[in-house]
Order: C-alpha cells, then sequence, then structure tokens
C-alpha cells in the first residue's frame, strides 16, 4: 500500500514519519529510513559483535523488523524511532554475539593504497588496532556503551534509549569502561604525554 496520489516521501521527512508511511508497505520511505541509518546500524552491530559478516546480519533482520514491525512501534509520549530502531540493533548484535565467535581473519582490512604506507599511517594504523584491542576485552554492554557514545558520539540520553537502560546506568558503564581503557592503554596514553 503506497501513499495516496499527490503525496510522496521526501527525504526531509521525520524518521516518524516515514515509520507510518513504511507500517503502510511505503517501499519508499522504506528506502529512506534504510539509506539514513544503514552506517550507524553497522557500527553499532559490528561494535557488539565484531565480526562483520554477523554485523551485516544484524543490520539486515533489524531492517526486516522495521519492514514487519512498524505498525507495532509505540509512537506514544517522546519515543524515537533512532531510539527503538538502535535498541532493536543492539539487542539483536547481543543475541548473534552470543551464537557467532570472532573470526580472526575477518578484521584484516583492505588497504586503501596498495603502496608503502607512510610512517604516520603505520602508526596510526598501530594505535588503532591496539584500541580496538582493548575495547574488545571489554564486558558487552560496557563495550557498547563506550562506542556508543565515544565513537558514535551519541548523547548519553540517545545511548541509553539504544540499550534501554537509564541514563544513570550508562553514565556507570561508560565509567567502567573509561577506567578499563586507561588501565589497558596506560603505557600508550603514557608514552603520548
Amino acid at each position: 500500500m503506497n501513499p495516496p496520489p499527490g503525496l510522496s516521501v521526501s527525504a526531509e521527512q521525520s524518521d516518524e514519519a516515514l515509520v507510518d508511511l513504511v507500517a503502510g508497505g511505503d517501499r519508499q520511505a522504506f528506502a529512506v529510513l534504510i539509506e539514513r541509518h544503514r552506517h550507524r546500524a553497522m557500527r553499532l552491530a559490528y561494535t557488539v559483535t565484531r565480526n562483520r559478516s554477523a554485523a551485516e546480519d544484524v543490520v539486515q533482520e533489524a531492517f526486516l523488523r522495521v519492514w514487519t514491525k512498524a505498525r507495532d512501534w509505540d509512537r506514544s509520549g517522546a519515543a524515537r524511532f533512532a531510539g527503538w530502531f538502535g535498541r532493536v540493533t543492539v539487542n539483536l548484535a547481543i543475541d548473534g554475539a552470543r551464537r557467532v565467535r570472532e573470526d580472526p581473519l575477518d578484521d584484516t582490512l583492505p588497504l586503501a593504497d596498495p603502496g608503502t604506507p607512510s610512517d604516520d599511517a603505520v602508526h596510526a594504523g598501530q594505535i588503532a588496532r591496539r584500541i580496538g584491542q582493548a575495547l574488545a576485552t571489554l564486558p558487552e554492554r560496557q563495550r557498547v556503551a563506550f562506542a556508543l557514545c565515544q565513537i558514535d558520539r551519541m548523547s548519553n540520553a540517545e545511548a541509553a534509549d539504544s540499550l534501554g537502560i537509564s541514563t544513570g546506568a550508562l553514565e556507570l558503564l561508560l565509567v567502567r569502561a573509561r577506567k578499563a581503557m586507561r588501565s589497558k592503554l596506560a603505557d600508550m596514553i603514557e608514552a603520548i604525554r
């Protein structure tokens, strides 16, 4: 079921308006939501699963849920689509991470330039790898909270909404995650000073 003639989907429409159209079967509105949220969803899913293939599966399942459950989305109060979708993605990723173990070959990233990397690029890669390794050792909820706030730059309220927890609970996770990250990266932090 598409919108009546004369109405069209606009990239300027709010997520909530687009979900209303998706609830009526509007594929164009669904495509706009996918384009808007797919990168963030992939980052969220990968942060939890640490596996590209599993993260892609999670994102696909999350968007399938949007398509099939758009009518069921609770529009009451201040419910925002981004928070609901983030929560769906994180929950699916947590479930997926419990089923799939990290594939060590999955973390190899192709070089943008097959030529010899500069010393700065090598150093930046080493730092990124160390941070990634430290992040991977955090407990699941701490890792996700840290990634949402420090990497995705979400506000504490948005991250808490994505995780389905209170802002206070999120802040406690962040305190613990930051303390653990400082401890795991102490030598690197000291070298920078």
